[in-house]
């Protein structure tokens, strides 16, 4: 922003993100009943797995919000069907690191793929769940 300084804009976005933070622990804390240092945990591998099955990329770099959203309804439909299958929770967790890994793999072979230039995958395309715009179109689609 013009005329703001760097340490006045990290300041800001610092505080803005302990508030929101803050009001988040207290919610969880709220909705489990006690409040507790690892309360979280069982959240961390699915938030972290909806945005990379997302497609954002595990180096860093820019994402898809819309993309994400809907990688983390997969993973909620992937965390129900195993609750109506009767899974236990280890079986579970090991189809989510499998939809995780899936991601990773399809990144890394269509990033080599666009590399070598077969095919017409571009970088930061590879994803499961990706909104895209056709260039030859103009619309809007979903990309699986």
């Amino acid at each position: 922003m013009s005329g703001w300084s760097e340490t006045r804009t990290l300041v800001r976005a610092n505080f803005r993100l302990e508030r929101r933070t803050s009001v988040a622990r207290s919610l969880l804390a709220g909705f489990i009943g006690s409040a507790s240092q690892t309360a979280g945990n069982g959240y961390l591998l699915t938030s972290i797995g909806a945005v990379a099955v997302g497609g954002t990329p595990f180096t860093g770099g820019s994402g898809n919000v819309v993309a994400s959203a809907v990688a983390a309804l997969f993973l909620a439909q992937l965390g129900q069907g195993g609750l109506a299958l009767g899974a236990s929770a280890a079986a579970q967790l090991l189809v989510q690191v499998c939809a995780i890994l899936g991601a990773a793999i399809i990144r890394h072979v269509q990033d080599i793929a666009g590399e070598l230039g077969v095919g017409q995958a571009e970088k930061g395309t590879a994803m499961i769940f990706a909104f895209y715009r056709c260039p030859d179109q103009g619309e809007i689609g979903l990309r699986f």
